[in-house]
């Protein structure tokens, strides 16, 4: 909900600074490059769907959180961002509702190689790894999977510098499924009114 109100609120100043004529937004510096808040507004095209997006940038590279909406000011997306590429924690949503939760690992751009703690899932110790510089996002660490209409937890992945490790998927009885289960229940022979039943003291287990 805090999350909701904020991409409200900055869609609200957004609206509000494109009517004045001191805009603070989509601001270059004297290099010509991004800095501060951007917002950015795209049309629906070719069957793909609009959506706004704003975040902020330093010199030139998206940096922090970033949001998504869709045309109706649902949320689609919560991305972090480092020196412009995916770091962090992502989430992606639904009509507004949570879909999926993960963490993104960047490496950074000015080194040939960089180095990550690798937890092994089994034996749960830690090694320090040496990894070739990748340009792009890497999902590092437990991604979570949810039903948009239940908001149930359906599968749980564990990914190691974008390697899956492991993966868990859950099952869950819906509403509707529980009802049923208890209504055959209630039609059971010996749940139903008026069931025989022996008179007290008849029907004991003999004992030697």
């Amino acid at each position: 909900m805090f999350i909701t109100n904020v991409a409200a609120q900055e869609q609200g100043r957004a609206q509000t600074s494109r009517e004045t004529t001191h805009d603070s937004l989509n601001q270059k510096d004297k290099q010509n490059r991004k800095q501060g808040t951007w917002f950015f507004q795209v049309a629906p095209l070719r069957g793909e769907p609009g959506y706004t997006r704003f975040g902020n940038y330093r010199d030139d590279q998206k940096q922090g959180a970033w949001y998504t909406l869709d045309t109706e000011g649902r949320l689609m997306s919560i991305e972090h961002f480092r020196r412009d590429i995916l770091d962090g924690q992502a989430q992606y949503y639904e009509k507004g509702k949570l879909v999926c939760d993960g963490q993104y690992r960047a490496f950074s751009a000015q080194q040939k190689i960089d180095s990550i703690w690798i937890t092994d899932p089994i034996t749960l110790y830690d090694t320090l790894v040496a990894i070739t510089n990748y340009q792009g996002p890497l999902k590092h660490g437990v991604w979570r999977y949810y039903d948009a209409t239940s908001g149930q937890l359906v599968k749980e992945e564990i990914y190691q510098v974008d390697d899956l490790v492991s993966e868990k998927t859950f099952q869950y009885t819906s509403v509707t499924d529980s009802m049923r289960i208890e209504q055959r229940k209630q039609a059971l022979p010996h749940n139903k009114k008026g069931h025989y039943r022996p008179p007290a003291g008849k029907g004991r287990v003999l004992q030697d």
